[in-house]
């Protein structure tokens, strides 16, 4: 009986073991989710260097900024009282990992002190973790 148990419990450790080997961990959607919980958590929370350490170190937008002029407006923008009240969406957002190593994310739907816009986000992997390597906003 003893012997049947530890023959059990080896085979059940063996099987955990090769489950953990086959899946690899979080898959990239999954991973993609999480940063935008915490893109959202941190702009709820004013959180800004929180936000900004969820940037890429190359981030740039059409506007010509940088991940230092990021935390600069948003520091401002938390100055002026904008992100008091913030509601923020992800209700509707289309995640797709794209063949280049990018990944996008639109319809990030962002209202709040009388305004709404939507922004789309794109993402980079960089040493296996996923930041934000630009964000373009409409309707602003």
């Amino acid at each position: 009986m003893k012997a049947m148990l530890k023959i059990g419990v080896s085979f059940m450790f063996v099987l955990s073991l090769l489950g953990c080997q086959t899946t690899g961990g979080p898959s990239d959607e999954t991973l993609l989710t999480e940063l935008l919980n915490s893109v959202r958590d941190s702009l709820m929370a004013q959180d800004i260097d929180g936000l900004v350490a969820l940037y890429s170190e190359n981030y740039s937008d059409s506007q010509g900024a940088n991940k230092a002029a990021v935390r600069e407006g948003l520091a401002g923008i938390k100055a002026s009282g904008f992100l008091e009240g913030l509601e923020i969406s992800l209700e509707n957002v289309e995640l797709v990992v794209n063949d280049d190593g990018t990944a996008t994310a639109t319809q990030v739907q962002i209202a709040g002190g009388g305004f709404s816009l939507t922004q789309t986000y794109t993402f980079v992997k960089e040493e296996g973790s996923w930041l934000v390597l630009s964000a373009e906003t409409q309707g602003f």
